[in-house]
């Protein structure tokens, strides 16, 4: 959604063109150059919404891209640039030790907030909604568990209210 809100298009339909996917490959780094030939891991990889959204001019984060983001920028490409920021510090997070339970809360919350901004119609679709829930559980514990807890409750009533008939 964001792409085709910045271009006029969907990936699949700008990385079609082969102007596009060659341009994108000096963009993304070779390690990600796989990511093209895989539909579906295209459309949804954060590096790839990072590399076309470069390609478009006046689409820049206000610190500029590779730069971090100032907190009141919002713009499209200021979020952009934060999940792609986030993401490449959590993937590179090799002991889970290294990092703090509230430090990795805050990206997680960084993550969230951009895209909740990102979906600005509301329309995420099923895998980004559970990708949402997730980092709210990470994010909050106790609404996770509190969750859980009602869950638990009515599997409880349900199972005891069959087995008395």
């Amino acid at each position: 959604m964001v792409i085709t809100r910045t271009a006029g298009k969907t990936p699949t339909e700008l990385l079609a063109d082969e102007a596009v996917s060659n341009k994108l490959k000096t963009i993304l780094p070779e390690n990600c150059h796989r990511i093209l030939l895989n539909q579906t891991e295209r459309e949804t990889s954060i590096d790839v919404l990072y590399g076309l959204i470069q390609l478009y001019p006046g689409k820049e984060p206000k610190s500029g891209w590779g730069n971090p983001v100032k907190g009141n920028d919002t713009e499209i490409s200021d979020d952009v640039e934060r999940l792609h920021r986030s993401f490449h510090i959590c993937k590179e997070i090799l002991n889970p030790v290294a990092i703090s339970v509230n430090n990795y809360a805050r990206l997680c919350g960084i993550m969230l907030t951009a895209l909740t901004r990102l979906d600005s119609e509301g329309k995420l679709e099923d895998k980004y909604k559970v990708l949402a829930y997730k980092l709210k559980a990470i994010i909050n514990p106790n609404w996770s568990q509190s969750v859980y807890r009602i869950l638990d409750n009515i599997v409880i009533r349900w199972s005891h209210s069959n087995n008395r008939h």
